[in-house]
């Protein structure tokens, strides 16, 4: 697979260079990269079991594939010399605007796939430029990921209904993807780790779950926290073959097992904020154990 030893090799050279990196972030971005392995496979079984994307023909399937693997290129830039993550770094935009500029990759919908599944939404993609230029996530670019964000705005527009409606597939599958391989990673964590000792939910966790909004990593301080946010992403899902893959594995039970069980150790747990807690739980378990 050629895109694989671009991988590689992109990842290989940031080691390389960054000499001051400290042992755990050349980890880290090993775990990146078998995280982009793992969000190829995910990605792979929903191209061959969800029909929308089935049907796709061979060079179609090829681009979600390339998608899949390279969605997360841009982490091998985000951390720093001193091997600190560099303050609000955009790496999906950042990862975009490197395989635009220096691999020269013009496919849009492998493109648009790579920038939006990170945190930015679809906005990067469905506004008019004028929009966007006003859109606030656009002020954590870097000034050459910015013009490659704008260029890829402006193709994406000027396509036909029927190559758009590819583009915003691709974009959907390396979303779902990239949800479960982390839930996946997040499953592993509960099965082999015992009680956090800081079991508690944040309140702005636990308020933009319930409201189905975005919740800021900033704002993650515990393992209850993370899961609450898998349960989040979990509504998001955009294939119901997706949501087949969850509730194969029992996701949702699972974190919710694990998360109220450290909850209920936790002294400072109140009686109404566990109730709360559960009550979101067993609405996204309702919600995937309802797919046929």
């Amino acid at each position: 697979m050629p895109h694989l030893s671009v991988l590689q090799q992109v990842y290989h050279i940031k080691e390389i260079l960054a000499d001051t990196y400290q042992k755990g972030n050349k980890d880290w971005l090993f775990m990146k990269y078998h995280h982009s392995l793992d969000v190829l496979q995910l990605g792979e079984q929903l191209i061959e079991t969800e029909p929308a994307l089935s049907l796709l023909d061979h060079s179609q399937k090829q681009t979600l594939k390339k998608s899949l693997l390279w969605h997360d290129i841009g982490r091998a830039f985000e951390k720093d010399e001193q091997g600190q993550t560099i303050p609000n770094f955009l790496h999906g935009a950042e990862g975009m605007h490197y395989l635009k500029s220096q691999l020269k990759v013009d496919d849009v919908a492998l493109l648009a796939a790579v920038m939006v599944h990170d945190r930015m939404d679809l906005n990067f993609l469905m506004l008019d430029c004028g929009a966007l230029a006003t859109c606030p996530t656009a002020r954590f670019l870097s000034p050459e990921a910015k013009e490659s964000v704008f260029m890829l705005n402006k193709a994406f527009h000027a396509l036909p209904e029927s190559e758009k409606s590819f583009v915003l597939k691709a974009v959907h599958l390396v979303k779902d993807a990239d949800t479960l391989a982390n839930i996946q990673v997040f499953e592993k964590l509960i099965n082999y780790s015992k009680a956090p000792s800081k079991a508690f939910v944040t309140p702005a966790v636990f308020q933009s779950i319930n409201q189905l909004s975005y919740v800021d990593y900033q704002d993650i301080h515990s393992l209850a926290d993370q899961g609450l946010v898998y349960f989040g992403w979990m509504y998001h899902f955009h294939f119901e073959a997706t949501r087949l893959l969850a509730k194969k594995h029992s996701f949702a039970e699972k974190i919710k097992t694990y998360v109220l069980s450290t909850l209920k150790e936790n002294k400072d747990t109140d009686s109404v904020s566990l109730s709360l807690v559960e009550s979101q739980y067993n609405k996204a378990i309702s919600l995937l154990t309802s797919v046929n």
